[in-house]
């Protein structure tokens, strides 16, 4: 049924985040991630010690939209020793951009952010 799906997916999402995480660095680039699993990638994260949690995002690529920017921005807050996030191609708004942007106005040491929309990356240094 339509549990065992979601369950299944769900294992294989939680094995894809471990299998790409090497050296606190995530790399999630083209995973198909939508808001939902920005969501649960989030609380996973949020769920580990601040010293495991990743310094490095690469989340370009996937369809984290508005509501994946607003879960991006509550990790950010969370983990201040988030170094760099890249989420280009992810169709994030101005609600979102500036929900993440917000975040970086705590104690934070991002030190890279890529939110382009495509095509040249539009890296900025924060």
């Amino acid at each position: 049924g339509i549990g065992a799906q979601s369950d299944a997916r769900f294992r294989r999402f939680r094995s894809t985040i471990a299998a790409t995480w090497k050296t606190q660095t995530l790399d999630l680039t083209a995973a198909g991630l939508g808001p939902l699993a920005a969501d649960v990638l989030v609380e996973e994260l949020l769920g580990l010690p601040p010293s495991h949690r990743p310094w490095l995002l690469h989340l370009d690529r996937n369809m984290l939209g508005d509501a994946g920017a607003v879960a991006l921005a509550r990790l950010l807050r969370a983990s201040p020793t988030t170094q760099s996030l890249s989420a280009s191609s992810n169709c994030i708004g101005p609600r979102g951009a500036l929900e993440i942007f917000e975040a970086l106005l705590q104690d934070c040491s991002l030190t890279s952010l890529d939110l382009s929309s495509g095509g040249t990356p539009a890296e900025r240094n924060v």
